[in-house]
């Protein structure tokens, strides 16, 4: 699903003598050649980004591999972050490589989509599981939902076609239905239950009483949160925030009535992106270097004001002139230990 939607053509109608033969382009338009042109820079462009996030984080990845118990969530982000990496190289071979075999490739492409989208979905699933103990009805929905999203992934298998460019080597996809939105639609609503159901849990985790304006800095900044709590939905909200951002442009070109050629111009980037945004979550969380860089608290500077400070012309008022706060109900932390996430 990473190529350009080329016209039907009538091949028995070109002139007996083409300009360059050999070339794919001259199969093409020149409107269609220059949209062809540029889903190819764009596929390129995205495999040099998602090759470049990997080896930059390899030092994470071999301390997850190494300094941490392997299990399933561990297995689940490999298993996420190369299966993208093969993808988007496929995109990209399928793109601008003369393989003869587009039907094969296109096939192998179709096939490998339900994995990556389903990897990356199941990451946050495995999230939303640890934040809420492990608590059968939390696991139940999800598990659902994600039965559900890896389903819709299926549709793209039937709504896509390659065939060969003229009598070149070269391919390019001939048909494109726009039900294979149902697959990011689908996405999209689970990322938005994972999101809303971690920010509700959080908010059962503050230390104040909540009303509209202080559950709007709870909810948006984070405030009166501890800082492993301010961390989950934080990291949560920078990841939602690149899903419907990319999810959304997704769907809105596969159902733009103009620009055919570019309806699925954004797949491939919104594939890459949420995997590298979803990746870097789980890292985070793994690792705990966010809850230990903002647990460090700089007391040398801070200042404390004692009787013997004060002047002595300063009155003294009794005890009981003194306003005593309201009495709080404490309330109950249910949300996991950071132990419980790095022990994944």
């Amino acid at each position: 699903m990473a190529m350009v939607i080329a016209p039907a053509f009538d091949f028995a109608r070109l002139p007996d003598v083409l300009p360059n033969p050999s070339t794919p382009m001259a199969f093409l338009s020149p409107e269609v050649a220059f949209q062809f042109m540029i889903k190819s820079y764009v596929a390129v462009g995205m495999t040099a980004v998602l090759l470049w996030d990997i080896l930059n984080h390899l030092p994470d990845d071999y301390r997850l591999l190494t300094k941490y118990p392997i299990k399933v969530p561990t297995c689940v982000y490999i298993l996420s972050r190369f299966s993208v990496l093969l993808y988007t190289i496929a995109c990209v071979i399928f793109d601008t490589a003369p393989i003869t075999h587009c039907v094969r490739v296109d096939q192998f492409l179709d096939w490998s989509f339900p994995i990556v989208q389903s990897s990356t979905s199941l990451l946050f699933v495995l999230r939303v599981c640890a934040v809420y103990n492990n608590s059968n009805l939390p696991r139940t929905f999800f598990g659902i939902t994600w039965l559900a999203v890896a389903a819709s992934t299926l549709v793209v298998s039937l709504g896509m076609e390659a065939s060969n460019i003229g009598t070149t080597r070269y391919c390019i996809y001939t048909r494109n239905t726009p039900y294979i939105a149902l697959t990011f639609i689908v996405s999209l609503l689970h990322e938005t239950f994972v999101f809303v159901a971690i920010t509700w849990r959080l908010l059962q985790n503050t230390h104040v009483d909540c009303n509209l304006r202080r559950g709007f800095r709870i909810v948006v900044f984070g405030h009166y949160l501890p800082i492993f709590s301010k961390t989950l939905l934080q990291d949560g909200q920078i990841y939602y925030l690149t899903t419907i951002t990319t999810s959304l442009l997704t769907v809105i070109l596969l159902y733009l009535p103009f620009a055919p050629s570019y309806k699925i111009l954004f797949t491939l980037p919104n594939i890459v992106l949420v995997n590298i945004m979803a990746c870097h979550v789980f890292r985070s969380t793994k690792l705990g270097r966010r809850c230990a860089d903002e647990s460090m608290i700089d007391t040398a500077h801070l200042r404390f004001n004692t009787v013997a400070a004060t002047r002595l012309s300063d009155p003294i008022l009794p005890l009981s002139s003194l306003k005593r706060p309201r009495p709080r109900r404490p309330r109950r932390n249910t949300l996991p230990k950071p132990e419980i996430f790095i022990a994944w």
